[in-house]
């Protein structure tokens, strides 16, 4: 009788065993889109919100990763797989791909299929909530279709292009943003404009607007016109949530279209685009027209897709003997507007362990976020109290969106998600709203005092 016992014991573990320990391709697959400025938020709460253990008895299922490169919250796709941490613990295959906000809002919003998602046959590797030691690169991969459901978009739905049908928004935290100066090499070449530059600490609205207009002339920033060459802007496609905020709140105006954001290139010939760190470089042009979602940018609105990219390119160094095709004979330096999350990464890049200086990141109408640069944990602290006052005014509200059609597993995952962002992960990448002392009702509106 006890060996009997012992068997039906036996057995019926097996198969609860059995019915947990599902796939990865047949459990439900969950497609989240949007926002780069704000994946590290994103990413996190993702490792908070999924089981962490496997349990026989409830079906929970430990979660497993993989992303594509740089880091797990600051990749351009990843895979997670296992069980959600709420009532039944649905099983669920999340996949993210982090596009722009618009982007996100416009794929959502029309149901489009995208072939960006990482696919299901990749090694996955158990996953922590000290996202830090999530170090699963898997950057050999087929990209596959899937059709994004839920996105992340630093904006409000009604300041995209893409306003129909109506999505279901939550508002999960603040979001700040930075204008950050490039490098110039020193020598001769760089001698008449390099100190002038350097000496650059602010930025004003109308500033920001010729800069993305037409490019400004260093005198117009620092005042004084003895102080020769040029400053261009390195900008974000149309598809992107960080440029409709960096329009917005300059006043330049989200519809327009940005008159001259530039390429670098790593040869004077202009053949070979700058895109990652320690590249240098020798030249610029305009950013090249493209086709976004089946959107068109021309020539010089065109822009960087990932705030990660342009904040790497911006990490390089204007060669001593940098030309100009863009204005031939003219010194030239650069600006590229970030989030602090990524402005964070193009600080470490350039300084390291060898050096704390942040004097790259420009003020905004005269207020400071107050960074400091450690070089032995190489991270960028910020002070948002300007924010979280009204004083500093280059931010928006993050939101998580879907459509009203989306059921569970899928909406389940939005909604803890961005419960998650609310609680505790919104300051990852930007502010918790709880604690913010001021509010606005639109991105580059009047900020208010509660």
């Amino acid at each position: 009788m006890k060996l009997l016992k012992a068997s039906i014991v036996g057995a019926a573990a097996l198969a609860i065993a059995s019915s947990a320990m599902a796939t990865v391709s047949s459990a439900t697959h969950v497609y989240i889109t949007g926002s780069t400025a704000f994946r590290g938020s994103t990413m996190t709460a993702i490792a908070n919100i999924m089981d962490q253990t496997t349990n026989f008895g409830t079906g929970a299922i430990a979660w497993t990763y993989a992303y594509d490169a740089s880091s797990y919250t600051g990749c351009s796709r990843a895979i997670i797989y296992g069980t959600l941490n709420t009532t039944g613990h649905p099983e669920v295959t999340i996949k993210c791909f982090f596009s722009g906000s618009a982007a996100g809002v416009l794929t959502v919003t029309q149901g489009t299929s995208l072939t960006e998602w990482m696919p299901d046959t990749v090694t996955l590797a158990a996953g922590s909530t000290t996202t830090s030691s999530n170090t699963n690169v898997q950057s050999t991969f087929t990209k596959v279709a899937g059709v994004p459901q839920i996105c992340l978009s630093d904006t409000a739905q009604g300041l995209t292009p893409y306003t129909s049908p109506t999505l279901t928004p939550t508002k999960v935290g603040v979001i700040p943003f930075v204008f950050v100066k490039g490098v110039l090499a020193s020598g001769s070449g760089n001698g008449a404009i390099k100190a002038a530059f350097d000496g650059l600490t602010n930025i004003n609205a109308p500033q920001a607007q010729s800069l993305i207009s037409s490019g400004v002339k260093l005198a117009q920033l620092t005042g004084n016109s003895a102080d020769v060459g040029k400053v261009y802007v390195l900008g974000r496609n149309p598809e992107s949530g960080t440029r409709l905020t960096t329009f917005a709140e300059t006043g330049y105006g989200t519809t327009g279209a940005a008159g001259e954001q530039v390429q670098p290139t790593s040869d004077t010939g202009s053949t070979t685009a700058v895109s990652t760190t320690g590249a240098g470089i020798l030249n610029i042009n305009f950013y090249p027209n493209g086709t976004v979602n089946g959107i068109f940018a021309d020539d010089g609105d065109n822009g960087y897709s990932s705030g990660g990219t342009l904040a790497d390119v911006l990490s390089n160094t204007v060669g001593d003997t940098a030309v100009n095709s863009l204005d031939p004979g003219v010194k030239f330096a650069l600006i590229g507007y970030l989030s602090t999350s990524d402005a964070s990464r193009s600080i470490k890049a350039v300084n390291g362990t060898t050096s704390s200086d942040v004097s790259r990141i420009l003020t905004y109408n005269g207020s400071s976020l107050n960074p400091t640069y450690s070089t032995s944990s190489q991270a960028v602290t910020w002070d948002y109290s300007a924010i979280r006052e009204g004083k500093y005014t280059f931010w928006s509200y993050e939101y998580v969106m879907y459509n009203s059609s989306l059921t569970a597993p899928a909406k389940t995952a939005a909604d803890l998600i961005a419960a998650r962002i609310i609680s505790n992960d919104a300051s990852v990448s930007g502010i918790t709203l709880a604690s913010m002392n001021c509010s606005r009702q639109v991105e580059g509106g009047v900020v208010t005092h509660n």
